[in-house]
């Protein structure tokens, strides 16, 4: 009991121990988590069409923005093509991984808004050890981005509805309307903001600032998404499938908590209740909660309706967003426990039960390997040789094959290289006409070399 009295006198984040060193430790353990083995891994689909955009020139990448890369994201697309460091995978996730450390400090300052300088600290250190989050930031995609506009659209929010905020309204309007930039799920952190203003009731007039600054600065991409998504009357979303209990659970609540075995969701629910029943002890604080608990749940649960009632659109990483939400109610919760010990436990537990399923991660976590089948085939090119790619490759392997020689892609040639996910083969057209001379699997791809059929017999 003394070892533990003392452990709990350590970690009581009083006056002792500085702010700027509570933050600098969270963001540290963020900084290591998001950087560790970031390049480890090839790029996957999603990846090599980012990875594909920056080798463009400006006018091929002006192109691309206003036709087919514009729907979705284009913020993201102009900050990684401007982004100094396309060499390989780590340069291009590294943006996506300083947005999440980004994200900490903010994190952090809206724990000790919301719930105290310790509440604080854990709701940093746990978001910083996430694996869902860990997992996007170190993804060349716009999930980085979406989480620290979101965030810090919310701390904006939390200082303009003080009362010397004022000036705060303005940068608010601008980070709301920046997020539609990222993703177009940054739409429903307008629910949990909208809850907060009507409780808060702050003056009108700097509320529809606000909003008319949002909307000036969303409106290129609303008429974007529009024109696309109604006008053109296709959807970009029509792969979804869906919504199921079972898709819920495999394909939303595992990849949020990270396959903890239902730890880590089981954990967070006994904690918020023990949290709650501490919070709503002092009726002051309950606005504070319902901000944190519509943050935590609103967005998801108006995607799962619309899924249901409308068209599939819900996919884990669109609404990200709301982990900061969990990790910030966890702080809270933890922090409100009334025994110091107990606190303490609860937050070391939680923090143990991300850091394994983070290890998880690591060991566990694997992409198809592009990169590898890329190489194999640019080391062995001959003149002559040509390629046929399976959908869905092509700007991996384009950007695998920038700076190195590669087949030219067509059906006639010398050779004949055949890259897929799962036993590719030629074209039932052509088929007749070549021999299979070698494969090799790496992890969910394939690689065949096919010789003339007619050099396989007079071989023979």
């Amino acid at each position: 009991m003394m070892v533990l009295r003392g452990l709990t006198a350590r970690f009581d984040f009083g006056a002792r121990i500085p702010t700027w060193l509570l933050v600098a430790v969270a963001t540290a353990i963020g900084a290591i988590a998001n950087l560790l083995w970031i390049g480890r891994q090839s790029f996957w689909i999603d990846e090599g069409f980012e990875a594909r955009l920056v080798t463009l020139s400006w006018p091929e990448f002006y192109h691309a923005l206003t036709t087919y890369a514009g729907d979705n994201m284009a913020g993201y697309h102009v900050l990684l093509w401007l982004w100094p460091f396309h060499a390989d995978e780590q340069g291009l996730r590294s943006l996506s991984a300083l947005c999440m450390v980004a994200s900490i400090p903010l994190v952090f300052w809206i724990g000790k808004e919301l719930g105290g300088r310790t509440a604080g600290w854990w709701a940093s250190s746990i978001f910083a050890l996430w694996p869902f989050i860990v997992e996007y930031g170190q993804e060349a995609r716009s999930y980085g981005l979406l989480v620290l506009i979101t965030v810090a659209a919310t701390a904006a929010l939390l200082k303009a509805t003080r009362p010397s905020g004022r000036r705060w309204w303005a940068a608010y309007g601008v980070l709301l309307g920046l997020g539609l930039y990222a993703q177009a799920f940054a739409l429903l952190m307008l629910l949990p903001h909208a809850v907060w203003v009507v409780m808060r009731r702050p003056p009108r007039r700097y509320v529809a600032m606000a909003a008319a600054l949002a909307v000036l600065v969303a409106s290129p991409m609303l008429v974007s998404l529009f024109l696309i998504h109604f006008g053109a009357g296709n959807s970009s979303l029509a792969w979804i499938p869906p919504l199921t209990l079972g898709f819920l659970w495999t394909d939303v609540v595992q990849p949020m908590t990270w396959y903890s075995r239902s730890l880590l969701a089981a954990l967070m629910l006994a904690v918020l209740g023990l949290g709650a029943i501490a919070i709503f002890r002092h009726r002051d604080e309950l606005p504070r909660l319902v901000l944190l608990v519509s943050w935590a749940t609103l967005p998801l649960l108006v995607a799962m309706g619309y899924s249901l009632l409308i068209h599939p659109v819900l996919q884990a990483r669109y609404v990200i967003y709301i982990i900061p939400a969990w990790t910030v109610l966890l702080g809270v919760a933890i922090a409100k426990i009334p025994a110091r010990v107990a606190s303490v436990a609860v937050g070391f537990v939680v923090l143990a039960i991300c850091a394994q399923s983070l290890r998880g991660y690591y060991s566990g976590y694997l992409k198809s390997d592009i990169r590898d089948a890329a190489a194999l085939i640019a080391s062995q090119t001959q003149p002559g040789d040509v390629v046929i790619e399976e959908s869905g490759m092509e700007p991996a392997l384009d950007y695998y094959w920038r700076n190195s020689q590669h087949p030219t892609a067509g059906l006639s040639g010398s050779r004949l290289w055949v890259i897929g996910w799962s036993n590719p083969v030629p074209p039932e057209s052509i088929a007749a006409d070549w021999r299979l001379a070698s494969r090799t699997d790496f992890y969910q791809v394939t690689v065949e070399l096919y010789l003339p059929a007619t050099a396989g017999t007079a071989g023979r």
